[in-house]
């Protein structure tokens, strides 16, 4: 008895030896990823600051976005869009999506909608179908893409149409958003560079007075688009499609290698393939 309890103790210690040192490594490798996420917070914050005062002083030779045509040079024509309006059970929102993207201004016979529904209620479908149904009489090309089964999630119902897309550019939107009528207008002139993939337009908000809380989620979300994407792009660094409210150059996406549905985070996927490919 004595010797079995001599070799427990042995056998314990050694294990509480083991734990100590695996729990130092964690704690050396978190303390380490914690400073370079400090560091990069600190570089974007002082990029974007030393932007937007220089932009103050002289907004032509420091504002970045201004790097990139914003208005479409006489003579060019617009490029042709596919507006692609992903959703799932949708229901209350469905209809408002639709209304809004097909509001949108921009010359009809270079304008396309493009509703990818992976509904299964039949509530939400018959929304979507009335919804469609109301802006095809209104001279709006616009069709619903429905599959036998959801493999891929949005991802997947988006990968599956590419090939199939007859237009240069496509705007994504959830079914929670709003664009606004000039989006378009606004947005597809800094296409006329070759070299850009994607823009990504900012997010604003209907509800952030709602509550503490939902102001706390605007402060979130404007600090990542308002700063920190903000400061990648003026120094040249990557930054990410946020997943909708933006616009993809179709080629860009082929070149890329396409939305991939086996990862969470596609936006980000397909952002850094891009970026990669020289986009």
């Amino acid at each position: 008895e004595l010797m079995l309890s001599h070799d427990y103790s042995e056998l314990l210690s050694q294990m509480q030896h083991i734990s100590v040192i695996l729990l130092e490594v964690f704690v050396g490798l978190a303390t380490f990823t914690s400073c370079i996420v400090a560091v990069d917070k600190l570089f974007l914050f002082y990029a974007c600051t030393f932007y937007k005062v220089m932009s103050l002083l002289d907004r032509q030779s420091w504002e970045p976005t201004l790097r990139y045509p914003d208005h479409f040079k006489r003579g060019a024509k617009h490029p042709k869009v596919l507006v692609q309006l992903p959703m799932f059970n949708e229901t209350h929102v469905a209809a408002r999506i639709i209304d809004y993207a097909c509001k949108m201004d921009y010359p009809r016979d270079k304008f396309e909608v493009q509703v990818l529904d992976d509904s299964t209620d039949a509530e939400t479908r018959a929304v979507v179908d009335k919804a469609i149904a109301h802006w095809r009489r209104e001279g709006i090309v616009i069709n619903a893409v429905r599959r036998t089964n959801r493999q891929g999630f949005k991802a997947g119902a988006m990968h599956e149409v590419h090939d199939d897309i007859d237009a240069d550019l496509i705007a994504i939107f959830d079914a929670d958003f709003l664009p606004k009528a000039n989006f378009l207008l606004k947005i597809t002139p800094y296409f006329q560079n070759k070299n850009v993939g994607f823009v990504q337009g900012r997010w604003t908000y209907l509800n952030a007075d709602e509550s503490l809380f939902c102001r706390y989620q605007e402060i979130c979300l404007n600090a990542h688009i308002k700063c920190e994407q903000y400061a990648r792009f003026a120094t040249g660094n990557f930054f990410n499609f946020n997943g909708t409210g933006g616009v993809w150059r179709k080629q860009c996406i082929s070149d890329a290698g396409g939305w991939n549905a086996r990862t969470l985070v596609e936006d980000m996927d397909l952002s850094l393939r891009a970026f990669l490919r020289g986009w």
